[in-house]
């Protein structure tokens, strides 16, 4: 029982920080290039350079936030950046530019209905795609921002690599 318990408050925290927001278009300081695209010459702010793996289809979109607090991670109403994106290959890059310096976590799903939500089963078990920067192991609970957290200096083009997890 206690298990079951641990395995519900896991997913209801996944869900609470996993929405996507309907209102605010994709900010022009995110651009989408699929694996075959060469981005050497996109870097000329600071910015990150966002490789995910592993969709299972090209349907929908990929709903993006980016966190600098724990705060922030744990909300699902506070975000730093935030954006969604055509799903338009199974390995994309998303440039983010005009990051300012700090420690920041990502938290993505592939929402493939594109109704704006992660969608669950009668379990709250996710059946779409998700996914956090660094990659840390999911067991029965949503990663710490400590697990996602990286850090990005002034000038620097760093990259990062989230491989979906699929339930």
């Amino acid at each position: 029982m206690r298990k079951l318990l641990l395995i519900l408050l896991f997913l209801t925290l996944l869900f609470t920080t996993c929405t996507k927001d309907n209102h605010s278009p994709a900010s022009s300081n995110w651009h989408s290039n699929n694996t075959g695209s060469d981005t050497t010459n996109l870097f000329t702010t600071t910015q990150i350079s966002l490789e995910v793996g592993g969709l299972q289809n090209l349907d929908g979109d990929l709903a993006i936030v980016m966190n600098n607090s724990s705060e922030q991670f744990n909300s699902s109403t506070e975000w730093y950046k935030d954006t969604t994106v055509d799903v338009n290959s199974d390995n994309m890059i998303i440039l983010i530019k005009d990051i300012i310096a700090g420690t920041y976590a990502i938290s993505l799903f592939h929402d493939q209905n594109s109704n704006g939500e992660l969608d669950i089963n009668f379990l709250n078990i996710p059946v779409e795609g998700f996914g956090f920067s660094n990659n840390p192991t999911i067991l029965f609970s949503q990663p710490d921002f400590n697990d996602c957290k990286f850090i990005i200096e002034a000038g620097d083009s760093i990259s990062s690599s989230i491989t979906l997890v699929y339930l």
